[in-house]
């Protein structure tokens, strides 16, 4: 005998699951509990979303924000919650805010990697993205203290040491030194 399980579509889950504590994602109609994020975590998105929205304020394009759920995919629904996201068809300051989850993934999706992600979750998570159609995922790893950033095409560019993150394509005049991110 076998169970059928029951998906949730995005609506349902943001309505059982937005005031509960603790962070959970929508996976193709099943919920997933993420484990809290660490404090060196927690800083390093601080400091990419710090840089967004500095950018956003003083170029007047685009909207950063943190953990914002996105719907990924419809039947079934997945909504994913970046840990950093740049929106630039979003205006800041705008009235455009909408209560429940963004429809569609952000242009810049950011995944910081915490101890318990594996491989397979983090690649899983950029093909969603892009799939979605996020122009770049970035994945930051805290431990080594690089970013690599993938584009639709395939390409990814791998940032390290001294290096500065620039993407003149998306984010005109942007830089953001990994120094600043794992400072």
């Amino acid at each position: 005998m076998s169970t059928q399980k029951t998906l949730l579509t995005a609506d349902e889950f943001f309505e059982l699951y937005s005031h509960k504590d603790g962070k959970f994602e929508l996976v193709q109609g099943e919920v997933i509990q993420m484990e809290p994020p660490g404090e060196e975590h927690g800083e390093v998105a601080l400091n990419i979303g710090t840089s967004f929205h500095g950018y956003s304020r003083k170029y007047g394009t685009g909207r950063a924000g943190v953990e914002s759920g996105h719907r990924l995919e419809s039947n079934p629904d997945t909504v994913r919650g970046p840990d950093v996201y740049f929106s630039l068809s979003r205006r800041p300051g705008g009235r455009d805010r909408v209560r429940a989850f963004v429809t569609g993934a952000p242009e810049i999706a950011v995944k910081v990697v915490s101890p318990s992600d594996t491989a397979a979750e983090i690649d899983r998570k950029v093909g969603e993205y892009l799939a979605a159609g996020s122009l770049r995922v970035w994945v930051v790893y805290p431990t080594s203290r690089r970013v690599t950033v993938y584009r639709p095409n395939g390409n990814a560019i791998c940032y390290g040491n001294d290096d500065t993150i620039t993407d003149e394509e998306l984010l005109p005049n942007f830089s953001l030194p990994l120094a600043d991110i794992f400072a």
